[in-house]
């Protein structure tokens, strides 16, 4: 069964989107501070490597050890009460990660080009999802639904908050506010499980968290697994992408080059 209080689907978002920009707020330091005195166009990973560092966890940390305890009891054992379509909520777990290419695609330079970012990508979105998956196995708490045993942790707010996250750090020097409408589509999306009532607040906040340290954790490996998949690439070298129109016969197309 549901449980319903006085706690309003505002107020809900309303938490979500503080814990959301407190993350980015938090964290702003530590990004600059990985990318001082270095220029996007030249940046070798052997020069910069991603290092460990304490205080990305703290944010992480508490919205998942906020979560678990809401496990153990009622107090966070709150959602809504609306069935409806889910389709709003698979659609907006990934537009963070759509935008990251698609601001890539349109011309503005981020951290990494296409084939970094997706070794950084990839490795967040295998982390995020081998750790959803396992906890939900091993957790088997019950959606507010009734549905089935797999509510805890949620598996839509931890891949809109991993994409969240990587957008963030990819474009923070272009701007920090692509990095805050990632995250407020990341709130967006936890906001819609609950409101459909596929899962409890603790379920979004774990989630949340699991993202965010996913991605975190993608970073710290990937000078190693860039090494690996490319041990005699010159990272210097950047991938050239050329598009043209053309022209055969009675159609027509567009002609696509890549180049890495």
């Amino acid at each position: 069964m549901m449980t319903h209080n006085c706690w309003s689907s505002r107020s809900i978002k309303c938490i979500l989107m503080a814990l959301a920009l407190l993350w980015t707020s938090t964290s702003a330091y530590s990004q600059s501070e990985a990318v001082d005195s270095v220029t996007l166009s030249s940046r070798r990973v052997d020069d910069n490597p991603y290092r460990f560092s304490l205080g990305q966890l703290a944010v992480p940390a508490v919205l998942i050890g906020v979560g678990a305890a809401g496990l153990s009891g009622t107090w966070l054992k709150h959602s809504g009460s609306s069935g409806g379509t889910q389709a709003p909520d698979n659609i907006a777990r990934f537009v963070p990660l759509a935008a990251m290419y698609g601001l890539r695609l349109c011309g503005v330079k981020g951290r990494h080009n296409y084939v970094d970012m997706t070794i950084v990508s990839a490795t967040a979105y295998a982390i995020m999802g081998v750790t959803v998956a396992s906890v939900k196995g091993i957790v088997r708490s019950e959606r507010p639904d009734g549905s089935d045993m797999r509510s805890f942790p949620s598996g839509h707010a931890a891949a809109a908050f991993v994409g969240a996250e990587l957008l963030r750090r990819e474009y923070w020097n272009v701007s920090p506010w692509i990095g805050v409408g990632g995250y407020a589509v990341a709130v967006g999306t936890a906001a819609l499980r609950l409101h459909h009532g596929r899962h409890w607040i603790n379920d979004v906040l774990a989630g949340a968290g699991v993202g965010i340290l996913s991605a975190q954790a993608a970073y710290w490996l990937y000078p190693v697994i860039s090494h690996a998949l490319f041990p005699r690439r010159d990272n210097t070298n950047k991938m050239a992408v050329t598009l043209a129109p053309c022209w055969y016969g009675r159609g027509g197309g567009i002609a696509c080059a890549m180049t890495f």
